[in-house]
């Protein structure tokens, strides 16, 4: 009963939250939300966790985003402390508990994709077709709201686990 009661809680909670939000934030805003919202649902292997006490998101690329990201350093994950770092080239990857991924070259996104896979890292981004490119979660809006796809093959193979909860909230999950 109480399973079920935090689900409808959560679904409602996104739900109003994109709601809600849409109204006051701006688009790139609030894919930051929804950013700091899915590093709450993921689950890295134990040697990760066993880490500093801290949750690394990295930022590479152009995107508009950049700010409303940075913005959310300091926050609490599970009394963990989010440090968010931009990045301009490939190195020391495997630092990034999550990566948000803007524009790049075509030759630097798939060398980054082929850098990341396999590596727990959990990979976001609002680029077209993402998951479809080995990406794990992509955001996109539909119907003026912001709605996320997530790719499940490629979090099992960055030994990654993803919550049941925010599973199920997704529009689209890739087996």
């Amino acid at each position: 009963m109480f399973r079920k009661l935090f689900f409808i809680l959560l679904s409602l909670s996104f739900i109003f939250t994109n709601i809600l939000w849409a109204e006051v934030l701006q688009e790139e805003e609030l894919k930051a939300v929804f950013v700091y919202n899915f590093l709450k649902f993921i689950e890295w292997p134990q040697e990760i966790e066993d880490q500093k006490n801290q949750i690394i998101l990295c930022i590479i690329g152009k995107t508009n985003l950049s700010e409303y990201l940075l913005s959310l350093e300091g926050q609490k994950i599970h009394e963990k402390t989010l440090i968010v770092k931009p990045k301009k080239d490939f190195l020391n990857l495997q630092k990034c508990h999550a990566l948000f991924i803007g524009k790049l070259s075509k030759n630097r996104f798939k060398n980054l994709l082929s850098r990341t896979t396999n590596e727990p890292i959990l990979t976001i981004s609002d680029l077209p077709n993402f998951i479809y490119k080995g990406g794990i979660i992509e955001l996109y809006e539909e119907d003026k709201k912001i709605r996320f796809k997530i790719n499940l093959r490629s979090a099992h193979e960055a030994k990654l686990k993803i919550s049941s909860r925010l599973l199920r909230l997704a529009k689209e999950v890739i087996k």
